[in-house]
């Protein structure tokens, strides 16, 4: 799995999933960690980080730019912007979705199984 994976998922996967300025171009991000969009080799998972709940428009230029840098970092890395977590993850990787949290272990963030 490689950063070309993340960025096809950002490039492709992105515009495909959310077209539209409306309600189709949104996504409801949880506490628990969930895959929000994937290729057949990535997903994107994300949490939420300060609310039970975020609606999070995947059309904006903001969360693009900054999923464009998460991908180029590759694999493995989180990151928070506006208050919820990103991670790409492999496919073959990929946690439980329904206990699958994010968290905070100095020094890097990591899929902790609770």
């Amino acid at each position: 799995m490689s950063v070309n994976d993340s960025r096809e998922l950002v490039e492709a996967m992105l515009q495909q999933e959310f077209e539209g300025s409306g309600i189709e171009a949104t996504t409801i991000v949880y506490k628990n960690a969930e895959e929000i969009i994937k290729t057949s080799k990535m997903g994107l998972w994300a949490q939420s980080a300060v609310q039970e709940s975020v609606v999070i428009n995947m059309r904006m230029p903001g969360i693009k730019r900054f999923l464009r840098n998460l991908a180029e970092m590759g694999v493995g890395v989180t990151a928070e912007y506006q208050g919820v977590l990103y991670k790409f993850v492999p496919k073959r990787r990929r946690p439980a979705p329904v206990c699958s949290v994010l968290r905070l272990d100095w020094p890097k963030w990591e899929w902790v199984v609770t």
